[in-house]
């Protein structure tokens, strides 16, 4: 089952809270409270344009005030991409006001992963059935060809007689 990964943001998007599922690490959990996505990319090296898009993000669900589902793409500098599902959803004060942003997800990267074989085993399965539908119309036009070769020599012979003196039968 996947761990939820889960995020509070105040409305200068800035981190409050951050679960354990989302990170690991509690001395980077801390440290990151108070700080937006910006900082915590230049503090884990990351690409500064996923922090980019995750700050249009928040200000979109900010201003809409609607809630938003996305799947993100993480490529870290060693190993594999990683795929996750996040929504984000705004916070309302009894007055009906943003006072905040709720950050949720979780790592989708093994169904990518079986999606993407299941794709690649379709694929391979439609080339087997060609080729075996390819096999069966070859075979079914060899038949075809074959038992027309066999009938068409008795048909034009039309009667045979045995010459019983010379040993040879001939056709009349």
């Amino acid at each position: 089952m996947p761990v939820l990964q889960l995020a509070i943001f105040d409305r200068d998007l800035r981190y409050v809270y951050v679960s354990p599922g989302a990170i690991v690490d509690p001395s980077t959990r801390q440290w990151i409270i108070g700080r937006d996505d910006v900082e915590y990319g230049q503090y884990r090296g990351s690409d500064p344009s996923v922090a980019e898009r995750r700050q249009r993000t928040l200000r979109h669900v900010l201003e809409t005030g609607e809630l938003l589902s996305f799947e993100e793409t993480i490529s870290p500098r060693t190993g594999s991409p990683r795929f996750f599902a996040r929504n984000i959803a705004p916070v309302r004060d009894p007055q009906g006001r943003i006072t905040h942003l709720l950050g949720f997800g979780w790592d989708i990267t093994e169904r990518k992963e079986a999606e993407a074989a299941s794709a690649a085993y379709t694929v391979e399965l439609r080339r087997q059935k060609e080729r075996a539908e390819a096999s069966n119309a070859a075979k079914s036009s060899f038949l075809a060809n074959m038992s027309h070769e066999l009938r068409t020599p008795l048909k034009d012979r039309k009667s045979t007689r045995l010459n019983s003196s010379h040993g040879y039968i001939s056709y009349a």
